[in-house]
């Protein structure tokens, strides 16, 4: 008898390595802030950004922080879910409401775990509010991110998609510079934001492509179907015929059956 060994292709093989590369470097650059908060490189390129005074450059930078605070959170994503729903699509409506949910709350964890750790104030004067890692970076990054994942998973239309991928592409690489120049975050606080949001974007996509192959409608027809219709021992979304029933069974059900075994009709 030959035992059959479950291999990992090397791509596989690496994904657990390559996801704790981002969490090391996150945690790392906390304790470096913890220990030297203030960089004087971080002050040379806040100053830098602070100076932008192209046309019209100081409003768009400020617009954008504006459109990130409201729109990725509070319109962007039930926007999405909605289209989704009247698409026809509730089942990838459902995996993404759930996956949203799930690094929602993982990812308000570990910035509240990162913060701690880090223990930096904004640079604004007179703010005692930390801000390690940028909050509106890596909420950007995750919700429109996401918003550019579904529009070319589901295949949108060239003539919406284009102009969505522009806006939205756009958006996430303004909004770190955008808190720099309003002088709410250090520019190591955006480098994390950035990081932690692709983090949390890659835990996203893993999540949605598992629910999206999940039975919903199973799951919740046998958790609030009706009761009368339950099979013993079925799970929620099994197949009745699935279940397996002995043979005697079948004759005491029925003892006036008769069953043919090898070519002969035998009554029982």
């Amino acid at each position: 008898m030959t035992t059959k060994v479950l291999r990992f292709g090397p791509a596989r093989a690496h994904v657990p390595f390559l996801a704790t590369l981002p969490v090391a470097f996150l945690f790392l650059l906390a304790i470096a802030v913890r220990i030297e908060p203030a960089w004087g490189v971080e002050a040379a390129v806040l100053t830098w950004v602070q100076s932008w005074s192209g046309i019209g450059l100081p409003s768009f930078l400020k617009l954008v922080s504006v459109v990130t605070d409201i729109g990725s959170r509070y319109v962007v994503v039930p926007g999405a879910i909605a289209a989704m729903v009247a698409a026809g699509r509730s089942r990838s409506a459902l995996a993404f409401a759930a996956a949203i949910g799930i690094v929602t709350v993982a990812a308000l964890s570990g910035h509240s775990l990162l913060n701690e750790i880090a223990g930096r104030v904004r640079p604004l004067p007179g703010s005692a509010e930390l801000s390690f890692p940028s909050g509106h970076t890596y909420g950007t990054t995750l919700f429109l991110g996401a918003m550019v994942f579904l529009v070319l998973r589901h295949r949108v239309r060239p003539l919406f998609a284009v102009p969505a991928l522009a806006v939205l592409g756009t958006l996430i690489v303004s909004v770190g510079p955008s808190r720099m120049f309003l002088n709410m975050h250090w520019p190591a606080d955006v480098v994390a934001g950035y990081v932690y949001g692709l983090l949390l974007l890659a835990s996203l996509i893993f999540l949605y492509i598992q629910f999206e192959k999940f039975s919903w409608s199973g799951l919740l027809s046998g958790l609030f179907g009706d009761r009368k219709d339950r099979t013993p021992g079925r799970l929620p979304g099994m197949n009745p015929e699935a279940i397996p029933v002995p043979e005697d069974s079948r004759i005491r059900r029925n003892p006036r059956r008769k069953l043919r075994v090898d070519g002969a009709d035998l009554a029982p």
